[in-house]
């Protein structure tokens, strides 16, 4: 390979209506001669609903340079230098004394957006979310600013648990519009790729390699070793998604059992979830977008996880009223939605970067806007930072922070990280230390 032939870190393979993006190669490398390559960051969150057994949460030692971690965190072992676990956050926005009920809707909405939503139904006013406010930073940086995804539907009606259904969402683009969530992998591939204006690929269900392997051949040739094996492994990961998106369309649609909620789908949960969760990976890979959000279920969601063996619904199980039993399930379904985190950062261990890894240039916030479920408390967050931020953070850890520190004091922080020039962020009282 000659030193001289360079490619733009946008590059991308075009052909026949679709365009792939390309992952990180060392033929990327700035122009200038020893120049090192830069490391762009992206900031993810993985949102789940109704709480948390806290009981089994926490590390029981609050100790600041090693992390212990707790049974419900325990599928992150692999991960430890990897994650920071906080104790100690609280979200005052989310509770007001003068709200009768709305936990569920007022928590969700000001989760990213650090502000208290009014119980109003004449008038819709949130904020712009974290997500969206990064999303303008560096969302001209890449083809997508950002991703929203979901499992379940977006929320309708007018009335979702006390408040206007439009507070039962993640992302605000402003104080009045919040983001629709897609929860159709093909879709979402579609939008990744571009493909989705091609009648005749989805005709005769033909690779998007398909159409841009004159390009892939000629590339093939000119890159190193390394970059070689890094092409190959993308690739095949883009296939790879291509078949089990087949594999769901064969089946045709869903059939929904009786009795279940019209926003369930507790059959398909499994192989859905993880195909969303490796979609997002895709798009960060490719630097496609360098901001996502991904809601885990609906709050409010009462799906049952009979695959971990709970047949009752996990927003019953979360009123547990003190009860062992119900306990011990709640702690079981959160010990399952940890291992989603666990294995979404195994596949962004294994993207390559440079002598880094996407992981390494990642933020990935996982945690709930509602602590114990039974009495709807914001304080103590379960809130878990996954990536190492491009060097900015530094992993491996519990914070044990002062009590009900503003979970605002960690959004700001991760914004600054993503290049948001602010120093005020909903009740912030400054940028929490993550170094």
């Amino acid at each position: 390979m000659k030193r001289s032939w360079m490619i733009n870190r946008r590059a991308l393979l075009r052909g026949a209506g679709v365009a792939l993006a390309l992952p990180a190669l060392d033929v990327m490398a700035a122009q200038k001669r020893g120049a090192a390559m830069t490391r762009p960051n992206r900031f993810a969150v993985v949102y789940t609903p109704n709480g948390v057994n806290m009981s089994q949460w926490f590390p029981s030692a609050p100790m600041r340079d090693e992390l212990q971690l707790s049974p419900s965190l325990s599928p992150l072992s692999k991960w430890k230098r990897h994650t920071l676990v906080f104790s100690g956050l609280g979200h005052e926005n989310a509770r007001r004394p003068e709200d009768r009920d709305g936990d569920h809707s007022r928590g969700l909405c000001s989760y990213l957006t650090g502000v208290h939503v009014q119980q109003r139904f004449d008038v819709i006013k949130a904020g712009v979310s974290l997500d969206q406010l990064i999303a303008q930073t560096v969302g001209e940086k890449t083809r997508l600013p950002s991703l929203e995804l979901a499992i379940d539907p977006n929320r309708g009606g007018q009335n979702c648990d006390s408040y206007p259904c439009a507070y039962m969402n993640l992302s605000w683009k402003n104080s009045e519009l919040p983001l629709p969530r897609e929860r159709d992998p093909k879709a979402v591939f579609d939008r990744l790729f571009n493909v989705g204006m091609d009648p005749a690929r989805d005709r005769l269900r033909r690779s998007i390699l398909d159409f841009v392997g004159a390009e892939i051949q000629q590339l093939s040739g000119k890159v190193s070793a390394s970059d070689a094996v890094r092409l190959d492994e993308y690739f095949t990961g883009v296939r790879e998604i291509e078949q089990r998106l087949a594999r769901l369309e064969s089946f045709g649609p869903l059939a929904r059992p009786p009795l279940v909620p019209p926003d369930e789908v507790p059959d398909e949960f499994v192989p859905h979830v993880e195909l969303m969760m490796d979609l997002m990976v895709l798009a960060f890979t490719a630097d496609i977008t360098r901001v996502a959000s991904f809601m885990v279920a609906n709050e409010n969601s009462n799906r049952p996880y009979p695959w971990i063996g709970i047949t009752d619904g996990h927003h019953d199980m979360s009123h547990h009223q003190h009860r062992s039993e119900r306990q011990e399930k709640v702690a079981k379904i959160d010990q399952y939605h940890v291992s989603l985190l666990a294995r979404m950062m195994e596949r962004m261990a294994a993207v390559k970067e440079g002598s880094h890894t996407l992981l390494d240039n990642s933020m990935v916030l996982y945690g709930a806007s509602i602590a114990d479920g039974d009495n709807h408390e914001h304080y103590p967050l379960p809130v878990v930072l996954a990536g190492g931020g491009a060097g900015t953070i530094r992993s491996g850890r519990h914070l044990h922070l002062r009590e009900k520190t503003p979970l605002c004091n960690l959004l700001l922080a991760l914004g600054q990280r993503m290049g948001v020039n602010a120093t005020q962020f909903g009740d912030s009282t400054g940028a929490l230390p993550l170094v």
